[in-house]
């Protein structure tokens, strides 16, 4: 019985001995093929173990990560919030979610984000990473994105909104510095406007080169319309002849593309320098086509609303003039009122240019706006109108809004509601909306959704929709009482 007894705890002790190899071997798998990095590091500051995922992720080999401090590859704005939760662990504080930035072998930095577990009895720290890059580098530049465009909205200066923009850039990626530089309306020289990190004797003496095919980054991107990539200026022909300045100022590599218009017109260019020899990985060039094309968006934006307010500015100073010539004569209506028709033309030139610049809404007079819509609207799109609408009834205290659909075809049944829906937001807010250039289609689809067009005030163009609103607002009204008073 006693033999019985010894050989089935033999047999018993060899099979526990073997799940217990098996199960680490499969520990150890699991270790190895994790996507996350995972560590065991000491209380001495020291990893001690780590998966193969650290060397994929930061390119040192795992000896090299465990031959020395880890804090030594520690981003230096990371390295006191790192001590501190190192100190948080050592006391047998588990982290549950921390960021830092490790230096990988290139030079470069990647967020990881921590989860850690600390055993003070055998002074060591279990912990797991996550490589979140991309995630922070999206959310700051989406960020960027959306300060870019408040600024554009209220009217910041352009060179203060492009020097926003290269700072964002710079921001998201080590040790880059970038600049703008906007072509002349001639298409031949290049100014800087944008790039406060780089020297100010460099951007001086670059300040008015004339593009083509061989001047440097800048130069041959705007003349050849094309991106051009110098990895390393000291070896590039095309730097020939600023090869001397830009080693002088420390500057090794540089990559521009040229900003283009919705027309396809260079307006300028956007350069990314770096201090050592250096190509653009698939994440930079990203990175750069998104910032050259809202560069893009904020140039020609800005240009066109310059556009539009100097010719209002002259339009209104025109008006004004002739409405106080009279209160003095009657030959001044007359005077008026061909200037009157001169203008309406002035107007529906200005109108052209809306459309064709798709800007959304434009004060024409106190408490007028105008809303050309062009084009295809489908529901973000319609949603974006009715922010950018209720936005400029508010900031220009506006009564009356002339919504212009004569851009438009057709619209779907969603998007007519959505529009109706705008209209009694506006109301709302005190602004009432006449809506001109319905299109037959867009007519059957408010009646096939059961809208009453009775209630809405609906001219055939904008023209009319312009009188109305005039009306509206009493300017008809004051003519006739100067008219008496004369």
């Amino acid at each position: 019985m006693r033999s019985q007894n010894n050989q089935a705890v033999t047999q018993v002790s060899k099979a526990n001995e073997s799940n217990s190899l098996q199960n680490g071997g499969q520990l150890e798998r699991f270790f190895d093929l994790s996507l996350d990095l995972l560590c065991i590091a000491g209380f001495d500051g020291c990893f001690k173990m780590l998966n193969p995922a650290w060397e994929r992720t930061l390119g040192y080999t795992r000896q090299e990560l465990l031959a020395r401090p880890y804090i030594e590859f520690i981003h230096p704005d990371d390295r006191m919030s790192t001590r501190a939760e190192q100190t948080k662990l050592s006391e047998g504080v588990s982290v549950l979610r921390f960021e830092n930035r490790y230096r990988t072998r290139d030079g470069r930095y990647r967020w990881l984000s921590w989860k850690a577990t600390p055993f003070p009895g055998e002074r060591v720290i279990y912990a797991t990473a996550r490589d979140i890059t991309e995630r922070k580098r999206q959310e700051a530049l989406l960020a960027g994105e959306k300060r870019v465009l408040e600024m554009l909205s209220t009217g910041a200066r352009l060179a203060e909104i492009l020097e926003s923009l290269t700072e964002v850039i710079e921001a998201i990626t080590d040790n880059m510095r970038c600049s703008i530089l906007l072509l002349e309306p001639q298409g031949r020289r290049l100014h800087p406007v944008a790039g406060q990190r780089l020297p100010e004797a460099y951007s001086r003496a670059i300040d008015g080169i004339e593009i083509g095919p061989n001047v440097g980054s800048c130069g041959t991107a705007a003349y050849l319309r094309t991106p051009v990539v110098v990895a390393d200026i000291a070896g590039d022909p095309r730097w020939e002849a600023f090869r001397d300045l830009a080693l002088a100022h420390g500057l090794r590599a540089c990559w521009s593309t040229p900003i283009f218009c919705s027309k396809g017109t260079v307006l300028g260019t956007f350069a990314v320098y770096y201090g050592e020899p250096r190509n653009p990985a698939e994440t930079d060039l990203k990175v750069i086509e998104r910032a050259t094309h809202l560069a893009g968006l904020a140039i020609e934006h800005k240009r066109a609303a310059e556009n539009l307010a100097r010719a209002h500015d002259q339009l209104e100073a025109r008006i004004q003039e002739r409405a106080a010539q009279l209160t003095t004569a009657n030959q001044a209506l007359e005077a008026e009122i061909v200037e009157r028709k001169r203008a309406e033309k002035e107007i529906q030139k200005q109108q052209e240019s809306i459309r064709l610049l798709s800007t959304p809404v434009l004060p024409v007079r106190e408490r007028l706006l105008i809303l050309p819509i062009i084009g295809e609207i489908d529901a973000q799109r319609a949603r974006q109108l009715t922010d950018q609408l209720l936005h400029g009834i508010r900031a220009n205290r506006a009564r009356v809004v002339v919504m212009d659909m004569t851009g438009v075809a057709s619209v779907d049944a969603q998007v007519a509601n959505h529009l109706v829906r705008t209209v009694q937001a506006a109301n709302l807010l005190g602004a009432s909306v006449i809506v001109t250039g319905l299109s037959r289609e867009i007519t059957q689809t408010l009646v096939h959704i059961g809208v009453d067009l009775s209630s809405l005030t609906t001219p055939g163009d904008l023209q009319s929709g312009i009188e109305e609103a005039e009306h509206r607002l009493g300017y008809h009204l004051s003519v006739v009482a100067r008219r008496a008073g004369a």
